[in-house]
């Protein structure tokens, strides 16, 4: 599955999203000074099939999203963006 992803400098993720239906057009993030916007294939883990499952349920899905851009950075440094785990997640001690 693809999202949006807006991260910084240090690929720091600062919001995500996902595609609409294909029949309501395209979508995407507008980037911001200091900014840029990848779409990125989302990992193939636990927490990324969470994270797509059951899209009726707005407040899990957001909620799930949120736990990715806790546990995932953006890497440059390769032939495009890409997803790449945190050795700590964002946020834990």
């Amino acid at each position: 599955m693809r999202a949006f992803v807006l991260y910084d400098k240090d690929g720091t993720i600062t919001s995500i999203g996902l595609p609409a239906a294909a029949e309501t057009g395209r979508q995407t993030l507008q980037s911001q000074s200091g900014h840029e916007v990848a779409e990125v294939d989302l990992p193939d883990d636990d927490s990324a099939r969470s994270a797509t499952a059951g899209r009726d349920n707005g407040a899990d899905l957001t909620e799930r999203l949120a736990r990715l851009m806790t546990q995932y950075r953006i890497d440059a440094s390769g032939q495009g963006p890409s997803l790449v785990r945190r050795e700590t997640p964002r946020g834990s001690v």
